[in-house]
């Protein structure tokens, strides 16, 4: 009987946020500033009507209820809903190095697709990450934005605490979704409400006041621990894909990414199909084939990128060498080399961050 309560308010918010960016969607496209937003907004209402229609059968009992169904579906949605705000954020703020962070995103997400259950509050933790950096990015771009940027850090704050409580299996998942639900339909309500005193800007309409000092600070220090954590997020997606990935290669007949031991583990079992140290190059060279790639084809931003992501998987690939048979002093003075461009990586960061040059 709780459940249903809870069906039938989920299908009757998430209807109603359907039916609220449809309308809004509609007038937008009517409007010439707002015009080439409308059909982002309208793809996120669909989103949510989706998620109603699941909550209707499920009320009545045309199919039976499953949480890990339901985070399978809900891991969907936010993906998109982070892309569409991508979209609709990029217009607002004119900012090209938010691409960097959705190229980022987009190889994280794509990494863990072979695992999708497993990771599948993983993939809705980084999307949020995301979410909350381009929602910093307004506060910072222009003053006429700070509103809408509060507002949307903090829906991605309550996501990412909703999303770890789950990871710790505490709460139930439905109905920290549900309350998540609730956040938001205020939040796009204010959301639009606001966006629609704003006219979209141009580049040489951008108006960034100074701010106070302290306000800053808590800008940088912000930006620091939610962007290397969205990269170590993404280091071992990555990292697990390239285990993953060879031993589907070579059709291996158990492969599946697992937490254990408070670390991430690819589980395989290839019956002596293929010699084990291939599985184990897979995980170690895949991130740093991309950091490789970050740091020839990219700009300062990118480089540092490498930096972060070279340094996450020096640290993720210990176990790795250890069953290689190198010794444990060997593998301390590649955990040293790890630290080593993690700290080098977060100092450019921050220098870059400081300079104005990263606007998030």
């Amino acid at each position: 009987m709780e459940m249903k309560i809870l069906f039938l308010l989920n299908f009757i918010i998430s209807l109603g946020i359907f039916i609220f960016l449809s309308v809004k969607s509609f007038l937008f496209y009517k409007t010439k500033d707002y015009h080439k937003i409308s059909f982002y907004f309208f793809v996120i209402g669909l989103l949510y009507l989706f998620l109603s229609l699941f909550s209707f059968v499920w009320f009545f009992g045309f199919l039976n209820y499953s949480p890990e169904d339901f985070l399978f579906l809900y891991s969907f949605l936010i993906v998109f809903q982070s892309l569409l705000f991508f979209r609709i954020i990029y217009f607002m703020s004119l900012h090209k190095k938010l691409l960097y962070l959705l190229m980022f995103y987009l190889i994280g997400v794509g990494s863990m697709l072979y695992s999708f259950s497993t990771f599948a509050n993983f993939i809705i933790i980084i999307s949020f990450l995301l979410m909350f950096l381009f929602f910093m990015d307004l506060i910072f771009r222009d003053d006429n934005y700070q509103a809408l940027g509060y507002f949307g850090m903090f829906y991605s704050i309550l996501g990412l605490s909703f999303e770890t409580l789950l990871i710790f299996q505490i709460g139930n998942v439905y109905l920290l979704n549900l309350l998540l639900n609730l956040v938001f339909c205020f939040f796009i309500f204010i959301f639009i409400k606001d966006l629609q005193k704003i006219p979209l800007v141009s580049k040489e309409d951008l108006n960034k006041g100074p701010r106070p000092p302290f306000l800053v600070i808590l800008g940088h220090l912000f930006f620091i621990i939610i962007f290397v954590n969205f990269i170590f997020i993404g280091t071992i997606g990555i990292h697990e894909f390239g285990h993953f990935s060879i031993s589907k290669f070579y059709n291996c007949d158990y492969r599946k990414i697992v937490y254990e031991d408070d670390f991430f583990r690819t589980e395989v079992l290839c019956d002596g199909k293929i010699d084990n140290s291939l599985v184990l190059l897979g995980g170690i060279l895949a991130p740093f084939l991309l950091a490789i790639l970050l740091f020839f084809i990219g700009g300062k931003f990118m480089k540092e990128m490498a930096f972060l992501l070279s340094g996450f998987n020096f640290l993720a690939i210990a176990k790795d060498l250890q069953d290689f048979g190198l010794s444990q002093n060997l593998i301390f003075a590649v955990l040293l080399l790890g630290g080593s461009f993690l700290i080098y990586g977060i100092i450019i960061i921050s220098k870059l961050r400081i300079e104005d040059e990263v606007y998030l």
